[in-house]
């Protein structure tokens, strides 16, 4: 393989696997078989675990799918509605709207209520509003 974290990470969210570099020696990809044959993973030390540790956790962050539930919560948050409104609409407590948002700030290692935005834009939840015309993108302001 290459030298490459992403898809060192990629290949190790398959199950296990031996990741060694093509100009690797003869004693490493044995040992890689080896690992592989007792049902563990062996990535070369050529690619640093740190990397990987970090790429495989934003892969698994962006691999992970929302409820419908989920979704609905994300979508109407993302909307500006405000918590009490949601629950309203959704027949849930205030507080079980406020559970359902922790936890998936904490599943997509959200900070933010903009990173809670961007997730909806990501998954198609919410759009973009058609451009105004007070806003020209692209134009210098007087």
């Amino acid at each position: 393989m290459q030298v490459d974290p992403n898809l060192a990470a990629a290949a190790l969210e398959l199950g296990p696997i031996g990741f060694v570099l093509k100009h690797g020696d003869e004693s490493e990809l044995l040992k890689a078989i080896d690992y592989v044959l007792r049902g563990e993973s062996y990535l070369t030390p050529k690619v640093r675990a740190e990397d990987w540790f970090s790429t495989k956790a934003k892969a698994r962050q962006f691999s992970k799918e929302m409820t419908q539930r989920q979704r609905d919560i994300v979508q109407l948050l993302a909307e500006g509605r405000p918590m009490k409104e949601v629950a309203g609409l959704l027949n849930l407590s205030p507080k079980t709207v406020q559970f359902h948002k922790q936890h998936i700030m904490d599943l997509f290692n959200l900070r933010t209520n903009t990173d809670l935005v961007l997730l909806a834009l990501m998954e198609g939840l919410i759009s973009l509003p058609p451009e105004s015309p007070h806003v020209k993108t692209g134009q210098k302001r007087d």
